[in-house]
């Protein structure tokens, strides 16, 4: 695209898209924190992280097998949203 607005090397579409992920991506921090803290994840609704996951599963996959190029901005908001529902999924677990 000409005429693109740039921040340095990276395009300001490439920055927001980079800043939208981490944003997502780190949304779940207080969750995680909270759990690793109290040692449980009582409170937390397992039908929203078995959802929230599958979601980031399939999207994960959709992301990498339909385009012509990886997007690493989501590319990295599924990763680490998965090992966040990773850990939160384990204080689930050992709560039962």
């Amino acid at each position: 695209m000409t005429g693109a607005l740039t921040f340095g090397s990276l395009r300001m579409i490439d920055a927001l898209g980079w800043l939208g992920g981490a944003l997502l991506a780190f949304c779940a921090v207080p969750q995680v924190i909270l759990c690793i803290r109290t040692k449980t994840a009582q409170g937390v609704s397992r039908g929203f992280i078995a959802m929230w996951g599958l979601g980031e599963i399939l999207t994960l996959i959709y992301v990498l097998l339909s385009r012509e190029g990886v997007d690493s901005p989501l590319v990295f908001n599924y990763l680490t949203n998965l090992s966040f529902i990773a850990i939160i999924g384990y204080y689930m677990w050992r709560d039962k």
